[in-house]
Parts: C-alpha cells; structure tokens; sequence
C-alpha cells in the first residue's frame, strides 16, 4: 500500500523487471477466505487436467 494511489506514470516501481504491482484489496467480506479457496481448488483442478487457467497475469500488459 503507498501514500498515493494508484502510483503516478513514471514512478520507478514501473520499471523494475523483478516487481509485479497490484491494488490492494478491500474485499474481505465474510466469506472470502471460503472463495478464495474454492478458487485455489477449481484452479488445482485445471492445473492437473492440463486446463487453461483462469486470472493469469499479463506481465507484458502491465497486469
């Protein structure tokens, strides 16, 4: 989390090959631990069957 967000154009976080930037969440709501694990879950399911998988970060589109 910085002072400001999201980080102006130009900050030198953008340029470092080593650093993946992200919003921080506010999503914790009651369940989303139970979420977030059924996510992990159906995701391990794919990663076994050899299936493409969902939310894939795109490093080269700076997401």
């Amino acid at each position: 989390m910085f002072e400001h967000e999201p980080l102006p154009a130009g900050h030198p976080l953008y340029k470092l090959e080593n650093v993946l930037l992200s919003p921080h969440g506010a999503d914790h709501t009651a369940d989303w631990q139970d979420q977030a694990m059924r996510f992990f879950l159906k995701q391990y399911d794919r990663f076994e069957k050899g299936a493409p998988l969902k939310n894939i970060v795109n490093k080269r589109l700076g997401y």
